[in-house]
């Protein structure tokens, strides 16, 4: 059956993401009683994310709205969390959290985009989320050397672990038995693909 833009389930995901917004402000202020900083420019950037969000679910289906919204939404409402008091760290210290939180976001951009989570958008996300926990371990003290110390001598694992992902990568799709979720312009030589707008 032939999905339909029907206006009224647009303005029903319309009120429902506005529904998660303000609910989650009302939490945590009935709840948690804490006050929130408000900030016109908070409000712009969370209000923005949520219009890409609602953008790319109804008319443009583009990945990148997605992305940005999904991302701003919940890099705004995480920062609330840090300035109200209710994560007892400051940004400076919680700042990779936004590197995880990007990782997450390209993620669900590649399910979102495909319905699975193809390469493009698997080795990005965790490299991102992968790199933002590093740096948290470094951010939150955990690891007490000091990042630039350590990354001046140990860089070269770097290229190391980039040419044993390549390698790994490399035997597993001569593997009949593994399956990569490659692009399926990527698999078929000769055939059209179907346009990346995602038209069905």
């Amino acid at each position: 059956m032939k999905k339909q833009n029907i206006p009224i389930f647009n303005l029903l995901l319309a009120f429902g993401v506005i529904c998660i917004i303000v609910g989650l402000f009302l939490l945590l202020r009935v709840s948690f009683n804490y006050q929130l900083e408000f900030s016109f420019l908070s409000f712009a950037v969370t209000f923005t994310g949520a219009v890409l969000f609602y953008l790319s679910m109804t008319i443009t289906r583009r990945a990148l709205f997605f992305f940005l919204g999904l991302y701003l939404c919940l890099a705004s409402f995480f920062t609330w969390f840090v300035t109200s008091g209710l994560i007892p760290l400051s940004m400076t210290e919680l700042w990779p959290v936004e590197v995880v939180l990007s990782g997450i976001c390209l993620a669900g951009t590649g399910i979102f985009k495909n319905h699975t989570l193809r390469t493009r958008y698997l080795f990005p996300s965790v490299t991102l989320i992968v790199f933002g926990l590093v740096f948290l371990l470094f951010s939150l003290d955990i690891i007490r050397v000091s990042f630039f110390s350590v990354f001046s001598r140990w860089w070269p694992l770097l290229l190391i672990l980039l040419g044993l992902a390549l390698v790994v990568l490399f035997a597993c799709q001569h593997r009949s038995d593994i399956h990569f979720p490659y692009e399926a312009d990527e698999c078929y030589d000769g055939e059209t693909s179907v346009s990346e707008d995602g038209d069905e």
